[in-house]
């Protein structure tokens, strides 16, 4: 049966594909489209696409003969004899050209290694938080040193008063005819010349201490106690100037200060630090959502 059709498809070219010997073998054998894909386990337009010889809609070269010599097998034509024809065609699909392991090998590019991003990232979110409790801790720092200065500007001060004595001696000549006003007149150059006496005191000495020296005899020393919870930049300075503290508080740990008011307190935590003015608790101050505070403390241990 096999050699009848290859002397038939010598003589007629239109037989000579192997989707059309095929088809003539698959009616010969009084099979449908249907049941020859239902045979064969495969769907009806695999049969169809073999027997117009479109190769092409099958794939890959492999596919495609996979296919023929199944179909081929099942019909009873020889599968050599069905390969040869599938050959000699030439729009079936073609083999693809090794690619040599060089160039089929991908490219890979250099990987980025993680480690230099993160740590950038790190690196920079460090620094952004030192930064910020620099500036919360240590920017106090710069302020004090005006308010210091602001307590010997009681110097400037007694100059002024030094130049009020001539409206006073002016009524001491115009009263030499009232006997009574004129133990009172002496009375008030002796206040101003012991206000003219106090500065060539301070400049000789040069030092602040000294003009804030009077205050020390109108105010008491008050006791200021600072209670740390957690870490805290604490400044404190009383009305002398002098620098009562002046560091980190740290937790589980008071200390005592003892100071002439109005006291200058600093604190870069405030929510970490309690405060007794005398012994007893006094609230600090503080501004909604920040931590540093800035307060004096009276001489009556009111805070403002």
């Amino acid at each position: 049966m096999n050699d009848a059709p290859s002397v038939e498809l010598a003589s007629n070219d239109a037989d000579a594909t192997p989707g059309a010997l095929l088809k003539r073998e698959r009616e010969r054998a009084a099979l449908t489209v249907q049941q020859a894909a239902e045979d064969l386990h495969l769907d009806p337009w695999i049969i169809e696409a073999i027997e117009d010889n479109r190769f092409l809609a099958l794939g890959a070269p492999v596919y495609a003969r996979g296919h023929l010599r199944k179909y081929a097998t099942r019909l009873g034509v020889p599968v050599s004899d069905i390969l040869e024809r599938y050959e000699a065609l030439q729009d079936r699909p073609h083999e693809p050209e090794p690619i040599p392991a060089a160039v089929a090998a991908p490219i890979r590019p250099p990987r980025r290694s993680l480690k230099g991003p993160a740590w950038t990232a790190v690196s920079i979110a460090a620094l952004g938080l030192a930064g910020y409790f620099a500036f919360e801790l240590f920017y106090p720092r710069l302020e004090p040193t005006p308010q210091v200065a602001a307590v010997p500007s009681t110097s400037p001060s007694t100059p002024r008063e030094s130049r009020t004595p001539p409206p006073v001696e002016q009524p001491s000549f115009d009263a030499e005819s009232v006997p009574e006003d004129t133990p009172s007149a002496p009375s008030v150059p002796e206040a101003t010349t012991a206000s003219v006496a106090a500065p060539p005191e301070e400049t000789s000495t040069g030092s602040e201490s000294n003009a804030a020296g009077e205050s020390l005899t109108a105010a008491a020393p008050i006791r200021v106690r600072l209670e740390y919870s957690g870490e805290s930049w604490t400044e404190v300075y009383d009305a002398t100037g002098a620098r009562l503290l002046y560091g980190m508080g740290t937790p589980q740990r008071a200390r005592t200060l003892v100071g002439v008011p109005p006291i200058q307190v600093s604190l870069g935590a405030v929510s970490a630090v309690s405060l007794h003015v005398n012994g007893e608790p006094v609230p600090i101050p503080r501004r909604e959502g920040r931590e540093f505070t800035r307060f004096t403390i009276d001489s009556d241990g009111n805070l403002r």
